[in-house]
């Protein structure tokens, strides 16, 4: 797999006694625009591990500007109306650390449609926060 060392974070560095050989298809250019992240994005999704969400332009827009997300995959929803104008993203983490932050961020608009466990979890968070705002306006 590769592996990639800033340089201006290496400290030390010393020539060991093996021989080293590039691969051939290795390049600047297979690295420029963060091209890694977008390979690396596809062999987690295909591991399994994939929230999807459905999103409105303004939010893949949003999205797409990201460092991150703009890897993720964008498509027209699968099962939806043909006049619906949201995209379905796939982001390739299951972890609620990661994917409630973002729908919380990405705010209105912006709906978890798998894996169900997070979409409870999420429905949960939701309720507990009105249900906090309600109290503090009493």
């Amino acid at each position: 797999s590769e592996r990639l060392i800033r340089a201006d974070r290496v400290r030390q560095i010393e020539v060991g006694g093996f021989g080293f050989r590039p691969r051939a298809s290795l390049s600047v250019q297979s690295q420029i625009g963060r091209a890694w992240l977008s390979r690396a994005m596809r062999r987690w999704e295909g591991e399994g591990r994939v929230s999807r969400l459905l999103v409105t332009q303004e939010q893949a827009e949003r999205l797409q500007r990201d460092w991150y997300y703009r890897h993720a995959i964008f498509g027209a929803p699968s099962g939806e109306g043909a006049a619906d104008t949201r995209l379905e993203v796939c982001v390739p983490s299951t972890e609620a650390e990661v994917i409630l932050p973002l729908v919380r961020w990405l705010g209105p608009g912006a709906r978890l449609l798998a894996p169900d466990d997070l979409r409870r979890r999420l429905a949960q968070d939701l309720a507990a926060m009105v249900a906090e705002a309600s109290a503090d306006e009493i």
